[in-house]
């Protein structure tokens, strides 16, 4: 059987790659178990990524669905249209999602690296939020600390919060209600 093209063999490792992290977390990748699936060489995947931790990293990286980054020119209008991109993740990405989140928090513990992968992801996820409270403190609809550091951090806790325990905690679809009320709540805490 001829060799698969070095490109060709790349998005093969990386998408049995990504399937490895799903189905059995960071803490149990392996390069091995990515050959297996894959049928990619060993040595084709060192050469392309350098580590088993590259490897996993941008398998993880592949693995996280983009949020997005809505200006609709109001706080209630953005976070609306966050609440929605929410509402229309499927069961089975969402359950992708928990595992890769319980993984990676598994594997902070213990791993330096790990954890700084981790922290960053966390920071790319935060940051559309982040964005919208800029601007929403900057148009006047919240109180200006809130655009700014500490009290933004504190800020952008306060509105993922009842979507991370809701969807990665409780296991819970968020509803078209869920997110009204989330929406409302938010602005009202901020002081919309």
């Amino acid at each position: 059987m001829a060799r698969p093209k070095s490109a060709q063999a790349r998005s093969e490792a990386l998408r049995a790659a990504a399937d490895v992290v799903v189905d059995v977390g960071v803490r149990g990748f392996t390069v091995d178990e990515v050959v297996r699936r894959s049928g990619v060489a060993k040595s084709t995947i060192y050469r392309h990524w350098g580590s088993a931790q590259n490897l996993l990293f941008e398998a993880v990286e592949q693995l996280i669905v983009p949020e997005p980054e809505p200006d609709t020119g109001s706080l209630e209008g953005d976070l609306r249209a966050m609440g929605e991109f929410m509402m229309v993740i499927t069961p089975e990405l969402m359950t992708r999602s928990r595992r890769i989140f319980a993984g990676l928090l598994e594997g902070s513990i213990d791993d330096p690296a790990v954890a700084e992968l981790f922290a960053k992801l966390r920071e790319e996820r935060r940051r559309p939020i982040g964005l919208i409270l800029r601007r929403a403190a900057e148009r006047g609809e919240i109180d200006a600390c809130y655009g700014i550091s500490p009290g933004l951090d504190m800020a952008v806790d306060v509105v993922v919060g009842p979507f991370f325990s809701r969807v990665l905690t409780s296991h819970e679809s968020v509803s078209q209600r869920d997110m009204e009320l989330w929406v409302s709540t938010v602005g009202r805490g901020l002081g919309a």
